[in-house]
């Protein structure tokens, strides 16, 4: 029996992940390096040959350009959900190199794919100028209905988390921006606020 070559079998589970090769058939794949059917110089040709030989050890069953197309909207656009998609369909260790050939940093720091960390909630929570803010926009720009809307379900959350002055005072602060308050029908306008008692 020979000694197991942990360096050569890690070069090729690299190698397996880039490929975009099923988390379930790495298994296989080093059974058959350690049956010497193929070795590191052979790599190229024997999973070139796979491709053909036996796709659904591949990402997509052989459809490469539905994962890569995927992969593009998940980790090059920044769609959460399909970031989510990506990772349950084809394995975190996928995700994680089709984030890195997109030089997206990392985005499961926290485990869970499509779900914000806590450090990015809190480094965002003193952003309220952001391109979520509900009250944006240029000078004069008056609010369409569904600007509205967003705004009053904006304060609403605010309302479920907190006293209503302080949901008030929140949403003041984040209307504020766009120098707006709760209740402005434009950007730039400011006026006297209440909620009812």
């Amino acid at each position: 029996m020979s000694a197991i070559d942990y360096l050569g079998e890690g070069k090729i589970h690299d190698r397996l992940v880039r490929e975009l090769v099923r988390e379930s058939a790495h298994d296989e794949f080093i059974a058959e390096y350690r049956q010497n059917k193929f070795d590191e110089n052979t790599l190229d040709q024997w999973i070139e040959e796979a491709k053909v030989r036996v796709p659904h050890r591949f990402v997509g069953g052989g459809d490469r350009e539905k994962a890569d197309d995927l992969a593009r909207s998940a980790f090059l656009f920044g769609n959460v959900t399909d970031q989510g998609r990506y990772t349950k369909q084809y394995g975190m260790e996928a995700a994680i190199a089709a984030a890195k050939r997109f030089e997206n940093p990392f985005p499961f720091e926290h485990g869970k794919p499509g779900k914000e960390s806590d450090a990015d909630k809190a480094a965002n929570k003193d952003k309220p100028g952001g391109e979520k803010n509900p009250w944006r926009g240029d000078l004069g720009h008056v609010f369409s209905p569904a600007e509205v809307t967003a705004q009053m379900n904006f304060l609403k959350v605010l309302l479920k988390a907190h006293p209503k002055d302080e949901a008030l005072r929140r949403a003041n602060q984040v209307a504020n921006v766009y120098g707006c308050e709760v209740g402005s029908t434009r950007v730039g306008q400011r006026q006297k606020q209440r909620l009812a008692g």
